[in-house]
């Protein structure tokens, strides 16, 4: 079976019932693809790498460089698709000038993790889910060793805390399949954030309630039809 995405869960969730049977179908029978993280060439990621690597580095200048970069490119072409992706990238990362990253990084200890595309497929209920955090570190808390993940994302239409929850229940499973023998799993640090409406979700609000868990029904939902 085809990969699936959390951004098919979503579109899932967001169609009609008699729609959802048909997509439901389409995602049972895909064929499986060659290596991808499952974006095909994203609308997005020239806004969302730039957060990513600010968020990597602690440096805004690099989101200050890429709105130049894409203002530059913006102006050399004619083509109206290519001007509107430029553009509405512009306007995400114009939104994250001002948000404040400390609020998503940890203080001490931060550091990178690799990962391997491997370790990028979860399954569960039989479906093989993708899993592809924008980055994993490790961090230091009251002389313990942790780990993390964030996972920026966006859409035309801005995901709702439930939907981006599904993202951050994804990257606790897989932080809990393949680092828990080394780390300790902050679920406060399993982080999903939607750029265009500045506002994330973590796996923490998810625990304590606040946000509905909504990733296990859809996919038996999915699996039913």
């Amino acid at each position: 079976m085809e990969k699936v995405t959390v951004k098919d869960l979503v579109d899932f969730k967001r169609k009609s019932d008699r729609a959802k049977k048909t997509f439901a179908q389409k995602i049972k029978t895909r064929e499986a693809k060659s290596k991808g993280d499952g974006t095909g060439g994203n609308w997005w990621s020239n806004s969302l790498s730039s957060i990513g690597n600010t968020f990597k580095t602690g440096n805004k200048n690099e989101i200050s460089k890429k709105i130049e970069d894409l203002n530059n490119r913006y102006n050399s072409t004619d083509i109206k698709l290519t001007k509107m992706q430029y553009a509405q990238n512009i306007e995400i990362l114009q939104s994250m000038l001002d948000y404040d990253f400390e609020l998503i990084r940890p203080k001490e200890g931060f550091a990178q993790v690799k990962s391997i595309y491997e370790q990028k497929m979860i399954e569960i209920s039989g479906f093989p889910i993708q899993a592809w955090p924008t980055s994993v570190f490790s961090f230091e808390k009251d002389s313990k060793k942790y780990i993390g993940a964030v996972w920026f994302i966006t859409n035309k239409e801005p995901f709702k805390d439930s939907e981006l929850g599904m993202f951050a229940e994804l990257l606790y499973r897989y932080l809990s399949k393949w680092y828990s023998s080394k780390f300790t799993i902050d679920p406060s640090f399993c982080i999903a954030l939607e750029p265009k409406r500045g506002t994330h979700v973590t796996f923490k609000t998810i625990e304590d309630g606040d946000v509905v868990s909504i990733l296990d029904k859809t996919i038996r939902e999915i699996k039913s039809l």
